[in-house]
This record gives structure tokens, C-alpha cells and sequence, in this order.
């Protein structure tokens, strides 16, 4: 927890555990343990009301639901707003609540300058909090397409956690979307040779493959990630990409079919649609999840 721990020296015990268990099941990146960290963050903050540094991790749980298209980005960036200024009525030095603020400025309000402002006050208290460079550069430069900036932000992230695979597969992600595909596969394999089979190295890994029409490669990436996320909607939608782009419409189409079935029953991203329609070509069908 580093820099944390002195913010923990009158918290429930009970409250504590249970933050420490939604830390970890945070770290896991998967829809499934997503929704396994908001329901234990939250039991840590109504076992400790006054537990700034759960309220934090709860919205940091959040805006990770909706970056990765568990739960709709405006629903649950209400709930992220009310856990970060929550945390920060409590304890206004908390470097965490700032980067959870910064992050839902950029990723929910497209708020940039009112992003950097927070991950710079995050950063000026916790210089040595790695998850602030790693959002900076993940959530604030990228998306700009500041990439220089973005990996030198995740280099120093990666510097001060060098045994984060989520940081590691982030490089690769976002050498991905610099388009420096050969030096984007190799980094996510270092990572996954390093760390085992985990899900989100295996998502952006598979990914890369599919736009180096490395397509054998990009399924079984791909397959080995839909498994070990127990067929989450943005693996599935990776997937069926992937097939389209290799000229398997058919297996795409079903699992297109599959995610429009399981929208009727709960949140699929339109993204995540749209995105599997692009692979087979058909772009008015992608438009028209997203319009």
C-alpha cells in the first residue's frame, strides 16, 4: 500500500479485510472480479463509514466496470463521483481519491484539463503512488494520442511496480493503439511469460495478432482469454473481430448473435457490437449499435 498506510491507523479491522480482498479482486481485471470488488469495497465502507481510503477503492471499482464495459459508463460514473468526493471529504491528502477523480474527468466527462489537474495533485502527494502514473498515462495521454508522453508516464508507473502485470500489459496496449504492433506483441508476451495466463494480457495480446493478420495466433489469444474470463462481453466481442478479420463470418455472426442475446438481460457495451460487426466488414451495422 505504500504512501497509503499511514492513512489506516484507526480503521475497523473487519473494514480492513474486506477493503484488502476488494484490492485483490481488483487486480484480477475481469467482469467477474469487478463485480466481486464494488460488492466488497462497499461492505468495507458500511463497516467503516469513515474509511476514506475504501471509499476510493470503491470508485476506483467503479470506472474499471466502466472501462471494460461491465456496467454503463454514466450509471456507474455517478456512483465513482459520489465514492471519490466522498473520500476526499474525509481526507482531503488522499492521493488515491485524486487519481480516482482524474480518472473518471477523463474517461466519463472528457473533462482533460480538469483531469490532468487531479493526477498532478495525486502525483504532487504521492509521488510514489504508481497507479497515478499508470491512469495518467493510460486514461489521460493516450486517449489524446500522446504517446511518448503516455509510455513515459507508464515507464515510471512500471518503475515504482515492477511486478504489476496490469502496468506491463498497459505498455502493450498502449503501444497498441500507437500502432507499433511488433513492439506491442512483444511486450505483452514478455508480460505473459513472466506473470502465467492472465486474462487481460491475453485480450490486448490477441488483439495486436488480429491487426498483424497473425490470425491462428489472434483465436488462440483470444480463446484462452474468453475461457479465463468465463466469456466476458469484451472478450467475446475480441473474438468475434478477430474471426471476421481472418474471413470466418459465420463463426463471428454467432458470436455477434451471442452478446446481442445476453444485451436483453444485461448491459453489453454498443462498443462492444459495434466492434464485432467491423470485423466482418460491415460498418453500417457497427454505426448502427452506435447511434
Amino acid at each position: 500500500l505504500g504512501e497509503a498506510r499511514r492513512h489506516l491507523t484507526t480503521v475497523d479491522p473487519a473494514a480492513y479485510q474486506q477493503y484488502l480482498r476488494g484490492r485483490q479482486a481488483l487486480h484480477r481485471r475481469t467482469e467477474q472480479s469487478l463485480r466481486d470488488a464494488v460488492g466488497l469495497l462497499q461492505k468495507a465502507v458500511n463497516l467503516d463509514p469513515k474509511f476514506a481510503l475504501a471509499h476510493s477503492a470503491l470508485a476506483e471499482a467503479y470506472l474499471l466496470q466502466a472501462i471494460y464495459g461491465v456496467e454503463p459508463p454514466l450509471t456507474v460514473g455517478v456512483q465513482a463521483r459520489q465514492a471519490a468526493e466522498r473520500a476526499l471529504q474525509l481526507d482531503g491528502t488522499l492521493a488515491e481519491a485524486f487519481t480516482s477523480l482524474g480518472c473518471l474527468k477523463a474517461v466519463v466527462d472528457w473533462d482533460w484539463t480538469g483531469a490532468a489537474e487531479a493526477f498532478r495533485r495525486a502525483i504532487e502527494l504521492a509521488p510514489t503512488y504508481s497507479t497515478a502514473h499508470h491512469w495518467v498515462g493510460v486514461n489521460l495521454l493516450a486517449p489524446q494520442g500522446r504517446f511518448e508522453e503516455a509510455l513515459a508516464a507508464l515507464a515510471r508507473a512500471r518503475e515504482l511496480d515492477p511486478v504489476s502485470p496490469a502496468i506491463g500489459c498497459t505498455v502493450g496496449f498502449v503501444l497498441f493503439v500507437a500502432r507499433d504492433y511488433a513492439v506491442a506483441a512483444e511486450t505483452l508476451e514478455e508480460v505473459i511469460a513472466k506473470h502465467g495466463n492472465i486474462p487481460l494480457g491475453q485480450f490486448f495480446l490477441g488483439q495486436v495478432y488480429a491487426e498483424m493478420d497473425r490470425h491462428a495466433e489472434a483465436e488462440r489469444a483470444l480463446r484462452t482469454a474468453v475461457a479465463l474470463t468465463e466469456r466476458s462481453s469484451e472478450t467475446v466481442a475480441a473474438l468475434a473481430y478477430a474471426l471476421g478479420r481472418a474471413g470466418r463470418s459465420e463463426e463471428a455472426a454467432e458470436l455477434l448473435a451471442e452478446l446481442v442475446e445476453r444485451s436483453a438481460t444485461r448491459y453489453v457495451s454498443p462498443v462492444h457490437l459495434a466492434w464485432a460487426c467491423l470485423g466482418m466488414g460491415d460498418q453500417a451495422g457497427a454505426m448502427s449499435w452506435l447511434c
